[in-house]
């Protein structure tokens, strides 16, 4: 018996696994952030704005294209 395929399927799931823990510590950071700063901060700069979207751009089609 050969367990390749298992450490392929397991190494697979680790990785997954560990970019959403990553994913969720991260979000939940920003949102802990922005709910406890509130209305009190300053204008968003025009870079930031445009970096955001951007990045809202591109997986917006990267997630259309794979469907």
């Amino acid at each position: 018996m050969q367990f390749g395929n298992v450490d392929r399927i397991s190494g697979t799931y680790f990785c997954m696994n560990m970019t959403m823990i990553t994913l969720s510590s991260f979000l939940a950071a920003i949102v802990i952030n922005m709910y406890i700063r509130g209305d009190r901060t300053n204008v968003v700069p025009p870079w930031l704005k445009r970096v955001k979207i951007i990045l809202l751009y591109i997986i917006i089609n990267t997630v259309c294209i794979h469907i």
